[in-house]
């Protein structure tokens, strides 16, 4: 499992669908896993949307993941 470090926001999205797709997990499931709708995922992936904390929190779980803050 990788490790990735995100510089802003919008980048996050692009991490989320490497992972995603890294993980073969297409968007209609990672919703249904996630339990948000279809069209939130493809907003996120697309930098069309930011997310919440609680949002990227229940996407980077279900994707196996967790988040880390560390000190610059």
């Amino acid at each position: 499992q990788h490790s990735y470090r995100i510089n802003d926001a919008q980048e996050l999205g692009s991490i989320l669908a490497l992972i995603r797709k890294e993980k073969a997990i297409s968007q209609r499931a990672l919703a249904e896993k996630t339990g948000f709708v279809y069209s939130t995922i493809v907003k996120i992936e697309s930098k069309k949307s930011i997310i919440s904390i609680d949002t990227m929190l229940k996407i980077v779980d279900v994707l196996g993941y967790t988040v880390k803050i560390e000190k610059k």
